[in-house]
Formats: structure tokens, sequence, C-alpha cells
């Protein structure tokens, strides 16, 4: 009887542990160069640990670090965690994600670890192995983009000390000017530079890079756009008519505004309807201003009032608007960008005393009014149920990419100066926070991290590199559009900024990489949101997919256990019983 005891007991143990065997999805670990200060303010450099431990979940992310670091880490790690799911095409969501930095002292860098980050991730979500003698360093931004760092020597000559024969670090130039060349035989490493993450995970890991692609624009967003473009064309078109009647007008705001309102037509025949657009508007703010500086004072406090009393009126139906989706949300965000824009400069008129630097104000105001009205169609095209868009989500990811732009900004600040604009625009996302606004203060949290995108990757960068670059960052941004519309969420901002900068890469380049950085940006604005809980409550919706399929196997793994004891112990109580009656027989003879 004890024995049969001690046989049920066993088999229920070995049918639980292999339940939590296939449970189990992986874990790993990888070195991660940082930089650490010492007691006299001096940066040296250092060596910590990262491990990874993946659980079947709910697409949470948990951090620990030991001792803390100086920044937040959280938004670099779920930022990385998110280039990994989305390189190896895995539905995070089924699972969640444990991060442990261990370093022997506080360490300086929580954006520079994002690309490690990441490929650890990756390599674990695909069952590799990481090499222990290779190391990163590098930020990771949307679309797999491995930024600029600081400290690139500091960092090599602490990951030589650890038996590290391989780093690879950012391809756009680090913040320091390290030559790379010298570095690497006075420490006889290996120094690879990358540029995106794709370049990082083939050069460890080997396979074929991942082929360009292709967007092509839903239908919605095409009709939608053009008809923005139509009625910008339109007010352009109408100015140009009435002005050139006007003896008055200045020849060259003629010549030039038709410049722009004929390449207008060149992008409509492209279906290129946010270039168009784009165009169109600048035609039509300087043939506006020159019409203000036809009008006598009277006529302009019209003009004045008008355009204020559009404000307030438009204003009260924007913030009426309910969000329903992300179109709903980058139309918010837009309309309430040319609204904000145009009472900074409708409300900073002098009307006792209007100047000509007043006159043109007043045009860009109009223009932006009339803008954001025109942006508007794109409410409610589409609805996405499984996201929560309520004042406490906006609330909470406005403060999270504070946070995170906050933390880079003070990260860059740390090995360069000049970067105040930042900080003026990233205070003005704040100054959104304080006043509710919080789809606007994302929308300025991530226009600013994208300008300091901007600024780092073209430090020391030639003209002529400048369309290669051009060339790298189209393709990142394409790569994040395009998971993005596999996910059946088409970023209506992101694809229009990229189509603007592919239109200015020639005549203005810069101004095509700063596009671009925003294409990036706002291609995936779902990592900022949650998702809407299940309505069901039972036990059965509560508990992911995944432990299912997980308990299915290890079901059936120790039924095969129990079944093959229970016939070996079988086996031998028959021979036992035929030992006992041989044994009884003999002793009855």
């Amino acid at each position: 009887m004890q024995s049969k005891k001690s046989l049920f007991i066993i088999s229920i143990l070995l049918l639980l542990s292999s339940v939590f065997v296939f449970a189990y999805h992986g874990s790993g670990k990888i070195y991660l160069l940082a930089v650490s200060e010492t007691d006299d303010d001096v940066f040296v450099g250092s060596v910590a640990d990262l491990f990874i431990d993946i659980k079947p979940g709910s697409g949470r992310v948990f951090i620990d670090t030991y001792p803390f670091t100086k920044l937040d880490t959280q938004f670099t790690t779920r930022y990385a965690k998110q280039v990994a799911c989305d390189y190896t095409n895995t539905d995070c969501d089924e699972y969640d994600f444990f991060y442990t930095i261990k370093a022997g002292s506080t360490i300086i860098g929580g954006p520079s670890a994002g690309a490690a980050t990441a490929l650890l991730t990756a390599a674990m979500l695909e069952d590799k192995l990481i090499p222990r003698s290779i190391s990163v360093t590098g930020t990771i931004s949307s679309g797999g983009l491995i930024g600029p760092v600081g400290g690139i020597e500091e960092k090599v000559k602490a990951a030589t000390k650890k038996g590290i024969t391989t780093v690879y670090i950012p391809k756009i130039h680090n913040l320091n000017g390290t030559n790379i060349t010298t570095l690497s035989e006075e420490y006889d490493v290996e120094i690879i530079e990358v540029f995106s993450f794709d370049d990082l995970y083939l050069d460890v890991f080997g396979g074929i890079p991942k082929p360009d692609v292709e967007i092509i624009p839903s239908k919605t967003y095409t009709e939608a756009m053009k008809s923005i473009s139509e009625n910008l064309c339109d007010d352009a078109n109408n100015l140009l008519i009435f002005l050139k009647d006007d003896n008055n007008t200045n020849s060259s705001v003629i010549n030039s505004s038709e410049a722009l309102y004929n390449k207008s037509i060149n992008e409509t025949n492209t279906n290129d309807f946010y270039s168009a657009a784009s165009y169109c508007f600048g035609a039509a703010t300087r043939l506006e201003t020159q019409r203000m500086k036809l009008l006598n004072d009277s006529e302009l406090n019209e003009e004045l009032l008008n355009a204020s009393t559009k404000y307030l009126i438009f204003l009260n139906q924007i913030d009426e608007k309910r969000i329903r989706s992300f179109t709903d949300l980058q139309a918010f965000m837009i309309t309430r960008e040319r609204l904000s824009e145009a009472a900074q400069s409708l409300f900073s008129i002098n009307t006792s005393n209007i100047t000509s630097s007043d006159r043109a104000d007043l045009a860009y105001s109009i223009m932006r009014l009339n803008s954001a009205e025109y942006w508007s169609e794109f409410f409610d095209l589409e609805v996405n149920e499984e996201f929560v868009f309520d004042d406490d989500a906006l609330l909470g990811s406005c403060l999270e990419k504070l946070r995170e732009v906050e933390g880079y900004l003070n990260y860059v600040d740390t090995y360069l100066t000049g970067f105040s604009s930042s900080r003026e625009k990233l205070d003005l996302g704040y100054d959104h926070y304080y006043r509710g606004d919080y789809a606007l203060c994302l929308f300025k949290a991530i226009k600013t991290k994208s300008d300091m995108e901007l600024l780092l990757s073209t430090l020391n960068v030639g003209f002529d590199d400048v369309q290669e670059l051009i060339d790298q960052k189209i393709l990142i941004a394409k790569r994040s559009i395009d998971n993005n519309v596999k996910k059946g969420v088409f970023p209506i901002l992101a694809y229009s900024y990229l189509s603007y900068a592919e239109s200015l890469r020639f005549d203005e380049p810069f101004s095509a990489l700063l596009y671009l950085e925003y294409a990036a940006s706002m291609s995936d604005l779902s990592i900022y949101f949650e998702k809407e809980p299940q309505s069901q409550t039972s036990f059965f919706s509560l508990v992911p997919t995944e432990y299912f399929v997980f308990f299915g196997f290890g079901l059936i793994t120790g039924a095969s256990f129990v079944a093959l004891i229970s016939l070996l112990v079988f086996n031998l109580n028959k021979k036992s019983k035929k030992k006992r009656k041989a044994y009884f027989f003999l002793k009855k003879k």
C-alpha cells in the first residue's frame, strides 16, 4: 500500500515538473558596456551583465538593476524588446520579459543599452546563444536604428579587460568622435560599426538581410490625404489668381509661390498627396502674407477677430472628439498641433500697433487654422477596439515619453553641450502635460526625441555621406511602417513624413533626414498604449493561451512518464508474484 502511495506522488511530481519545464521559454545573458562615474567625477568604462528570462505571460516588462542606474531604463528596454519582437515576427503579447542588470558600481547610460537588449531578446526568442566574446553599445530607436553613444574608448578598454574580443558600435558617429582604427589597434579588439539592428543581428548570427519593402497606402488614407491636398492647393491657387490682378503685389512672392504650386502638381501626378499639400501650404502662406500687407488696420482687425473666433470654435470641436483608433489619435495630434501654433501667433499680435511681422503671423495663423480643419477629415475613419485611448492611457503615454526623452537628453548632455533647443522643445511637452493636453504632449515629446536623433546622427557627416544616410533611414522607416501595416494599423503620419522626405532628399537633404526621423518615430504608436482587457472574466479567459499549449504538452509528457512507470511497476509486481508463488510451492513441497 505504501509503495502505491509513493508511486502516485512521484507520478504527480513528474507530471507537474514536465508542465513547468514546457512553460519556461528561455533565459540568457549578454555583456553591457557602460560608463561609471568615480568619486572624482571621472568617467571610466565598465562591464555589466544583462540577464533575461522569458516566460509565458501577457507582454509585460520587468526590470531590476543592481545597483540602480542613474537613468530610467524602463522605456529603453520596452522599445528594445519591441524591436526584437518585430524583427523575429514574434507575438510577444504571449510572454513576460524579466531583465536584470548587474554592475559593480552605479552606471550611466540607460539608452546606450538599447541595442544590446534588443539583440539578447531576439536571440532568446529564436533559441540562439549570444557569443561570450562579444558586446554591443548603442541606442535603439524606431525601426531598429542603432544610434550614437559616448564613452566609446572607455567602454572598449573595459571590454578588453573582461576578455571581450569583438565590440559592436553604432556606424553613426559616436559622441566623442573617437578614431576607431587607432582604438582597435591599441587594444587589439575588433570593432565593428553597424547602422541598424538588421546589420547587427546578421553579423552575429548570419542569415539573409531583410528585403526592402514597398508601402501601399490604405484607400482611406489616400482619399483623405487627397482631399487635404486639394483644399490647400485650392487656397493657394485662389490667392494666386487674386494677387496677380493686384498691381501692388510683390512679383518675387508670386514667382516663388508659383514654383511651389507647380511642385505640388508634380507630386499630385505621382499620388504623393502629403508632399503636394505641404508645397501648397507653403505657397498659400506666402501669398496670404502678401494679402495681409494690402489691408488697412480696420480690415486687419476684422481678419484677426474672424481667425480668433474660428480658432475657439474649432478648438472646442476637436477637444470633444472621442479617440477610438490610432488614426483618430494621429488626427487629434496634428490638428491640435496646428491649432496650438495658430494660437501662438494669433495671441501675440499687438492689435494697437500691428507691425509687418504681425501681418505675417496673422497670415500663418489663418493658413494653420485651415490646415487643421482639413486634417480633421481623418477622424472617425476606423476603430481599434483592442486598445485603450482614454485620458488615463494618454496621460500614461505622455509621462512615459517625457521620462524617456528627459533621460536621453541627460545622457547626451553627459558627453555634449549645445542641446538647449531640445530642452526648450521638451519644456513645451511639459507645458502641454500641465494643461492636460496629453496627446499633444506625447506628440511634442516624440518630435523632440527625433530632433535630437537628427543632431546626433549628422554629427561630422559630410555632404557626400548624407544621401547614403538617407537611403538607410528610408529603409528603416519603411520596415517599421510595414510592421505596423501587418498589425492592421496604417500609420498616417509616418507614411506622410516618409513621402515628404523622399520628395525633399535631393533639394533639402537635411530636412529630409528630419522627416525620416519623424516617420520612424511615429510609425509605432502602439508601444505607448496598453491593450483593452478581455471582457470575459472566467479563469480560462485570464490564463494566456500559451499556458494551455504548454500544459497540453506537459500533460502528454507527464502521462507518458506515469504510464511507463506504471508498466514497469506492473511488470515488477508480476514477476514478484511469480517468484512468491514458486517460493510457496517449493516450501509446501
